[in-house]
């Protein structure tokens, strides 16, 4: 269902399944390396912290993201995402803070996280009128964030202002 591959380890790919596992292979010897269970549903993304090359986020229909080190995989985090939010859709790291992260679900829902802070969201908008299948910050800009939903629209959002996204550009790019 998804892949990533470790930006600081390029002999590594961490892969998501629809049966509900998180595998991290080894390109050199072309092996998997890992099997984690820690969903009970489709994994729909996988990436790796930009910042620690250790630190790998996964999401999955089961409404959870989980967070940890893939050396000590018993001791990781987890943000519920509500059902009624729908499934998630993309789940994608800050490339500048490295606590940082986004989830969209299938119902235009975008959640932001600070893993310091996991309970509750930092920020939460209704961005799009059906799913937002795409969520992406700037490495220039902190506080910028983009989506794109199957709403057609992509839309840019101002992070940085307190509790919640505020939108600041928005195109129907079909």
């Amino acid at each position: 269902m998804c892949l990533h591959l470790n930006p600081h380890q390029k002999e590594y790919l961490a892969s998501g399944s629809e049966d509900s596992t998180v595998r991290i292979w080894d390109l050199d010897d072309l092996q998997c390396k890992q099997t984690i269970c820690i969903h009970k549903s489709k994994v729909q993304a996988v990436r790796w912290n930009s910042k620690n090359d250790n630190t790998l986020l996964t999401a999955g229909y089961d409404h959870k993201v989980n967070i940890f080190d893939v050396r000590d995989q018993s001791s990781y985090i987890t943000a519920k995402i509500t059902k009624d939010s729908g499934d998630i859709e993309c789940a994608n790291w800050h490339p500048v803070m490295e606590h940082n992260f986004a989830v969209s679900t299938e119902t235009g829902q975008i959640f932001g996280y600070d893993t310091r802070k996991i309970g509750s969201p930092v920020f939460s908008v209704h961005g799009h009128e059906s799913a937002c299948s795409q969520v992406i910050f700037s490495p220039h800009i902190p506080t910028m964030m983009c989506t794109a939903g199957t709403d057609g629209y992509v839309k840019v959002w101002d992070i940085g202002s307190g509790s919640d996204a505020k939108e600041v550009a928005a195109r129907d790019v079909k």
